[in-house]
């Protein structure tokens, strides 16, 4: 395993993550049996840990010693999608009976906690390429810095909305609700997150 590696199979990864939401919104009667939902469970962490993945690999690979700040960014990075991974590992064991947890804390906390480390990640990575000639690059991490920031805010309405009236709904159930505004901006946070992967991946 290698970086270019890695970052492919995080492009794998949030591609699925997002095409299964995406289906679950639309068509939720897919998603009523059991072993379906078991089987997108499973791939749904694989893909979770594919992001885990990348980013060690960008922390041990990519960033040089004298990047601090990137570094520190980088730590940031994978500790939230360690919480993202941590929520979807719950979901393994409640879809298979082995342990029940009903607190919605997890799921309001652990998504928003890992977009506030995402943004900041592409905040600073932006930063370091500044002064670079990579300007595909520049301009990818630019839009995944836009994305996130949409991200961001929808998942602090999601976890304001779950502390003051207690009603929990994922960050992509609004969707049902409003899917002329949310599903395109799903979609578009989706495509900054897609291109930046993408990008990279071809800079490797």
């Amino acid at each position: 395993m290698n970086l270019k590696k890695a970052t492919l199979f995080s492009i794998i990864g949030i591609s699925y993550i997002f095409v299964s939401r995406t289906i679950a919104t639309l068509s939720p009667d897919l998603f009523i049996n059991l072993i379906v939902i078991r089987i997108n469970t499973l791939l749904s962490l694989f893909a979770s840990l594919a992001i885990v993945v990348f980013y060690i690999y960008f922390y041990k690979d990519y960033v040089q010693k004298k990047q601090i700040t990137l570094k520190n960014a980088s730590l940031f990075a994978i500790i939230g999608s360690l919480a993202v991974l941590l929520l979807f590992s719950k979901d393994i064991l409640v879809v298979f009976n082995l342990y029940v947890f009903r607190s919605h804390v997890l799921n309001t906390v652990a998504p928003w906690i890992s977009s506030i480390f995402s943004l900041y990640f592409f905040i600073i990575f932006y930063k370091e390429t500044l002064h670079n000639a990579q300007s595909n690059l520049k301009f990818a991490i630019f839009l995944a810095i836009i994305g996130s920031s949409i991200s961001t805010l929808i998942r602090t309405f999601t976890l304001f909305n779950y502390f003051y009236s207690g009603i929990f709904k994922w960050f992509w159930d609004y969707s049902r609700e409003f899917p002329i505004i949310f599903i395109p901006t799903f979609a578009f946070i989706f495509f900054t997150s897609f291109y930046f992967f993408l990008t990279f991946y071809k800079e490797q």
